[in-house]
């Protein structure tokens, strides 16, 4: 897995510092004292005038739909109707590092192939017998409260490291 981090708000701290001190009537200082106030107090919805946006590759099918169903940020995901899926990479969790797993999955990539150039079947339907072990980008933006942004590091943690069924998978996270 890789992330890059795309773009962020300049100066985070002076941004949320500002809005603060909208909520309390006073005056910003550049040692950001509201912002510490605020963190201290619960008041985290000042902190959500900060955002940052990053790139994320080389995660499973299935980890990208763990963390996009939680709606924690906003999303942009590669798409596999319109992208083709030719030569794909795949994750392999360690606990099902066999042969026959790999097997598998080149056999799903050998019909995916054939139903497309052979048979002439668009991309949009012939992805339906690609595994979701399949490599998967997406852009995410970040703007949160520290309370949701900690649930989340939690879920893409577990989502990351542990490729169980999402029932489970959700449950062991939150």
């Amino acid at each position: 897995m890789e992330a890059e981090l795309v773009a962020h708000t300049p100066d985070p701290a002076w941004v949320i510092e500002q809005a603060a001190s909208v909520c309390y009537d006073s005056i910003p200082t550049r040692e950001c004292k509201l912002v510490m106030q605020c963190y201290r107090s619960g008041h985290h919805s000042v902190l959500e005038h900060a955002s940052f946006t990053f790139k994320i590759s080389g995660i499973s099918r299935a980890c990208s739909h763990q963390l996009v169903r939680h709606r924690m940020a906003s999303y942009s995901q590669r798409s596999q109707r319109y992208c083709g899926e030719d030569g794909f990479g795949y994750v392999t969790p360690p606990s099902i590092e066999l042969s026959s797993y790999h097997d598998s999955i080149e056999n799903a990539l050998d019909e995916y192939v054939h139903l497309k150039n052979s048979m002439g079947r668009p991309a949009e339907d012939a992805r339906y017998v690609l595994p979701n072990a399949c490599h998967y980008d997406l852009c995410d933006n970040e703007s949160e409260k520290l309370d949701q942004l900690h649930a989340r590091t939690s879920l893409q943690s577990c989502a990351v490291g542990n490729q169980r069924s999402s029932k489970r998978n959700a449950q062991a996270c939150c």
